[in-house]
């Protein structure tokens, strides 16, 4: 009884806590974003990464502070490359199929999104190359580091989860997905009003995360979801781009 009021305070206290990080990430990206004085597309990009390197300074510094543990135990290190990257190899496959299989049921059987996708504003060349740039690399950086190697390393630690056990697993991985779903929900607190929902995209986010959660939990390292991410959001970006030129 005592661990399960403490899993659920927990779970309470790093809801807050990434509500308050994502408005202080508005917050300041908004502002950086006028301050700034250079073409749009390197607007969206400094402001971008630096949204990303906060995430990354405070997966790392509450790692320390909260459950004294390195980044390398949080899986920045080259643990099991070879297991990570044949992972990655079962994610890519699984990611290009689901991504044919929208196109197909979105060109046949729903229209809109079709349509919605031909249609979205295809930006300039420095606009396409600087967001393939920026997916490429930090994406993955910044919200595993926070999602997986901090999240699931706090919830291990704080209520002495036993990780060799298969239930642990599915509990912190379900964890990990619900928040990071929960992250690709835009809101604005005062007065309160959802300004962004994709259905489709936080099933795809609910899913990516399990599978980036069970890299993490089985090589102990962070390589594979980091890679597996940033390809999902490239493939994603480049087909949408495609589709739109189409």
């Amino acid at each position: 009884m005592r661990r399960l009021i403490k899993f659920i305070f927990l779970l309470l206290l790093v809801f807050v806590g990434l509500q308050l990080m994502n408005q202080f990430l508005i917050f300041t990206g908004n502002k950086l974003f006028d301050w700034l004085r250079m073409p749009n597309e390197y607007e969206v990009l400094t402001v971008g990464i630096f949204q990303q390197l906060i995430q990354i300074f405070l997966a790392i510094f509450l790692a320390k502070l909260l459950i004294n543990k390195n980044s390398s135990e949080i899986g920045i290190n080259a643990r099991n490359l070879k297991q990570s990257f044949k992972y990655f190899g079962y994610f890519s496959l699984c990611i290009i199929v689901i991504i044919l299989a929208y196109l197909f049921l979105s060109y046949f059987y729903f229209t809109d999104l079709w349509l919605e996708m031909r249609n979205a504003k295809l930006p300039g060349v420095s606009g396409i190359v600087t967001k393939i740039l920026f997916q490429s690399i930090f994406p993955g950086l910044g919200e595993e580091l926070l999602f997986r190697g901090f999240l699931i390393s706090l919830f291990i630690k704080s209520i002495d989860l036993n990780i060799e056990k298969t239930g642990a697993k599915i509990v912190v991985s379900l964890v990990s997905a619900v928040f990071f779903t929960m992250a690709h929900i835009y809101f604005q607190p005062i007065p309160f009003q959802i300004t962004h929902i994709d259905v489709v995209q936080l099933l795809l986010a609910f899913f990516c995360s399990l599978f980036y959660s069970f890299m993490f939990l089985k090589t102990k390292s962070l390589v594979g979801p980091i890679i597996s991410h940033n390809f999902s959001n490239v493939t994603m970006t480049i087909t949408g781009y495609i589709v739109s030129i189409l």
